[in-house]
């Protein structure tokens, strides 16, 4: 008789609860797209100085001659006589930061035959130089018209700097005073 007194209670309870239907299964779409490209070889420019070799005093002895030098590796300034220069006189400076570049060529071309003219159409010589550096403290002079550096290509940057200098020289007494201008051009490649 226990039996029969428990059964009922065990029946309304199963009885008594909710029974759910599962509602059908729905799906949501979401897109996965994504497009892997080749990095473009690109080459940027930073210049930081111009070349200047600032102001030198014409010789007042007939013969004699003044030149003033601006070395491309350490950038120091030498003039003969000494003391003939003056002013503001710096190295010539540029980076080019080549990114993703296998093959990058750097040509410069110094004033055409190699002199400085003024406004009034006169000449004085100058004889450019340039050198490299990849750190920025150690230059190698160049002694071509080329320079060349593979980078490795794609995922590396080469950060390389260039100073420029040279010499003008060849200023006698009868060099007339003017301001002596030139263009050094500077053309990179980077493939």
């Amino acid at each position: 008789m226990l039996m029969r007194y428990i059964f009922p209670s065990v029946l309304a309870f199963a009885l008594g609860g909710t029974i759910t239907v599962p509602a059908p299964a729905q799906d949501a779409r979401v897109d996965v797209s994504i497009t892997v490209v080749i990095p473009a070889p690109t080459c940027a420019w930073t210049p930081s100085t111009d070349l200047a070799f600032g102001s030198i005093s014409r010789p007042t002895q007939p013969g004699t001659e003044a030149s003033v030098t601006i070395d491309a590796v350490d950038g120091s300034v030498s003039d003969s006589p000494s003391g003939a220069s003056f002013g503001t006189q710096s190295a010539g400076a540029l980076m080019i930061t080549a990114t993703n570049v296998a093959t990058m060529t750097v040509d410069v071309d110094f004033p055409q035959e190699d002199s400085l003219t003024s406004s009034g159409g006169l000449d004085v010589h100058y004889n450019g130089t340039w050198a490299k550096s990849d750190d920025g403290t150690s230059y190698t002079l160049i002694s071509t018209g080329q320079d060349t550096a593979s980078p490795g290509g794609e995922g590396t940057v080469l950060q390389r700097r260039y100073r420029f200098g040279g010499t003008v020289d060849g200023i006698r007494n009868s060099t007339a005073p003017a301001t002596y201008e030139g263009v050094v051009t500077v053309t990179a490649t980077c493939i």
